[in-house]
């Protein structure tokens, strides 16, 4: 039998089937079993568990409600059934995880699951629900997030002012300098070619397998690239800073928020981070490390981030081409909506605008293939360079990683063949080459893309560099002035910091959330996104919640605790 009060609170890993079986008696287990074959959960749990004292099910499926439901009505009629836990005692339970949770060593913050390893990355952005500045921490995961030990039960349903009046929390004071510093001269903006080079074959390849068969077409572009992917990132570790409540553009906040990483990093033993951020922070940050303050001077490295960086690219594409009849084409086929599609050619919707972007350039680019083969009609035929067994070949069941670099050099006339047909079109009619700048954009997209989701740094840079004419054109102004900075401090790593510019040549610019598939890295400001910015917005977030500091600081500390107990009662 459980004792009358519990005294702390269980492990994550013992919201499990097995431990809620371990706190059945056996001969009640057994009883239930072979004779009561209709035995209800809560008629169980009331007949060897007291109301004062609540079992590890009975924990489980109340956080499980508090996290995605969050009605107190609901979780205590559950509790008067006998099935869940009191709406009060998850409070107390929560405020327990939070007590445990803010430890600072030497006033520093050590967020929960994070520890001391050779290589780490901070990233940061604004959250536009509290006007406040939310700091996320990625760590490549080295074991599961557990509870350290047995955590004392607290008797208090919140956080008192003390606990909240922690020196991490206060904003410091940044003095602008009298003259703005500039950055270095910019030069060696130039990157490396073999891996675009290589991608732009691997996605040309793709389009005429989806070409050989129009009625069963080839595989999608994103299984295409999942079964070719070797990529090796490790499954990151997430963890939440506490907000700092002022306004995120602000510079205070801003060197406040780097403050706060360097210290946690040099805690940790690492002497240089990466940081990451949007155009709107990245600038300031910049500016701010341009002037050497000496508590960040040699210690920090802006990353810019990539998910923004991409919709502004986006948006440059469809004010280049919504006019000439992109737009047209995409309401009249109804792929979406009108208004959805105007939306979608400004770069407000990322999915959705990767996605309308690829279907249009595939019905392009049947045309042109199309086209191609007609041309060569009128040429000298040649097997070789027709190339159709080999194609058909990947098709039909040799489509493998192993395999695809043979047939990439012996589809090398191919490729050579095209370009010239490219060429000729060019230059005998201005509308041809008006479509194929706009295949040439698309595909400088899945370029981008690959790299991101297979973490190649070189691809990265080289496509972002490729970025910049467009950005340019496209009226993203701003973007194409802070792209060559960018790209100038990922150059210099190499010689001011080769430690860090190997680790992120190992594809750690981007973070990797699953193992389930190879092709799924994510830029780091879509993984806070999908992090910290929706669980602020969902049934379990800030939003309409609460603005009580106490409350806050409870709910960022215990945010991804809370969550992970949860998956685990999803399992039972």
């Amino acid at each position: 039998m459980l004792a009358n009060k519990r005294k702390t609170v269980p492990l994550i890993s013992e919201i499990s089937e097995e431990t809620f079986e371990s706190q059945v008696p056996d001969l009640l287990l057994l009883f239930s079993r072979d004779h009561i074959h209709a035995l209800t959960l809560s008629n169980i749990i009331q007949s060897f568990c007291q109301k004062s004292c609540s079992n590890n099910l009975q924990i489980g499926l109340g956080l499980y409600l508090y996290n995605n439901v969050r009605s107190k009505k609901v979780i205590d009629l559950l509790h008067n059934m006998g099935v869940s836990c009191s709406y009060n005692d998850i409070r107390s339970l929560i405020t327990s995880l939070a007590k445990n949770a803010v430890k600072t060593e030497n006033h520093i913050y050590v967020p929960y699951g994070i520890q001391s390893v050779d290589q780490e990355k901070k990233n940061y952005i604004h959250s536009n629900t509290t006007h406040s500045m939310a700091l996320v921490v990625f760590q490549e995961k080295l074991e599961d997030l557990d509870v350290d030990g047995k955590i004392p039960k607290e008797s208090k349903y919140s956080l008192s002012m003390e606990d909240v009046d922690i020196p991490f929390q206060k904003i410091e004071r940044y003095y602008n300098p009298n003259k703005r510093p500039e950055p270095d001269r910019l030069d060696n903006l130039q990157c490396s070619t073999t891996e675009h080079e290589y991608s732009r074959k691997v996605n040309f390849v793709w389009r005429f397998l989806r070409h050989l068969d129009k009625e069963k077409p080839f595989l999608g572009w994103t299984e295409y690239h999942d079964v070719l992917s070797t990529s090796s990132v490790k499954v990151a570790q997430i963890a939440y800073l506490p907000f700092l409540n002022n306004p995120p553009t602000d510079c205070d906040t801003i060197y406040t928020s780097m403050l706060r990483l360097v210290e946690l990093a040099e805690h940790l033993n690492q002497h240089h981070i990466i940081i990451t951020a949007d155009l709107a922070i990245y600038s300031k940050a910049q500016e701010i490390l341009w002037n050497k303050p000496a508590r960040l001077d040699g210690k920090v490295t802006l990353q810019l981030g990539g998910m923004h960086l991409c919709l502004a690219f986006l948006a440059s594409i469809g004010f280049l081409y919504k006019d000439s009849g992109l737009y047209d084409m995409l309401v009249e086929t109804e792929i979406y909506a009108p208004n959805t599609c105007k939306q979608i050619l400004e770069g407000k919707h990322y999915s959705r605008s990767i996605r309308s972007l690829i279907l249009t350039s595939d019905a392009l680019t049947r045309l042109l293939i199309d086209s191609f083969y007609e041309w060569m009609e009128k040429e000298p035929l040649d097997e070789e360079v027709l190339s159709h067994d080999i194609l058909q070949d990947l098709k039909d069941g040799k489509f493998r990683k192993s395999a695809l670099d043979t047939y990439l050099n012996a589809l090398n006339p191919l490729f050579e063949k095209m370009k010239e047909f490219e060429n000729i079109g060019s230059k005998s009619s201005p509308t041809f080459s008006y479509w194929l700048s706009f295949l040439d954009s698309v595909n400088l997209l899945l370029d981008y893309q690959s790299a991101e989701r297979n973490g190649s740094f070189q691809l990265h840079l080289k496509c972002v560099f490729e970025m910049l004419p467009y950005l340019k054109a496209g009226g993203r102004h701003l973007y194409a002035k802070w792209v060559p900075i960018y790209l100038k401090d990922m150059n210099q790593l190499k010689l001011t910091q080769p430690e860090m510019y190997d680790y992120l040549e190992r594809g750690n610019f981007v973070v990797k959330k699953t193992n389930e598939k190879t092709f799924n890295c994510v830029a780091s400001d879509m993984a806070l996104e999908q992090s910290i910015n929706r669980d602020c917005k969902s049934s379990s977030g800030v939003v309409g919640f609460t603005r009580k500091p106490t409350a806050l600081l409870r709910w960022m500390m215990t945010r991804h605790i809370v969550g992970s107990y949860s998956q685990n009662f999803e399992g039972v």
